[in-house]
């Protein structure tokens, strides 16, 4: 009995059609607690967070009315270009 020819460059062959079709599967995508890039941290709210060295606005934290009473005065009078090239 001869040995085969070419069973070695078909097992090549079919080692890189397995890694190249390895590579389409696809990881799912869970958002919120517990998902793939979330770190299982809960998203807390504007207000609440701490000030940091780029909190903008006169609010104590966890003082949602005051939070958005900043977020109105700061929309119209620095973030207006109307209001800022007269």
């Amino acid at each position: 009995m001869k040995p085969m020819r070419g069973m070695g460059s078909v097992a090549v062959a079919a080692a890189l059609g397995a890694a190249l079709l390895a590579g389409c599967a696809e990881r799912p995508q869970l958002a919120g607690p517990g998902g793939v890039g979330s770190g299982g941290r809960a998203d807390t709210k504007p207000w609440d967070a701490a000030r940091g060295p780029h909190s903008v606005g006169q609010y104590a934290q966890g003082d949602r009315a005051a939070w958005e009473k900043s977020l109105r005065d700061r929309a119209a009078t620095t973030q207006n270009e109307y209001t800022r090239s007269r």
